[in-house]
């Protein structure tokens, strides 16, 4: 699936990934890793989707 995935989608997931291990290390269970990462992949694919520096990037 990652051959598909778009840059800002695979940064997110890098960030997210990181994210997961620190919030195992806090002791929180998975139901709630799973919320929270959820909600912050969705923040930040919403920020990278709206930069306009990343728009320009793209040449869009």
């Amino acid at each position: 699936m990652r051959e598909h995935a778009t840059v800002e989608q695979l940064l997110v997931l890098a960030n997210i990934e990181g994210m997961n291990a620190e919030l195992i290390h806090m002791g929180l269970s998975q139901s709630e890793r799973l919320m929270r990462l959820n909600e912050i992949a969705i923040r930040q694919m919403r920020v990278l989707t709206s930069a306009p520096a990343l728009r320009q990037l793209k040449g869009d």
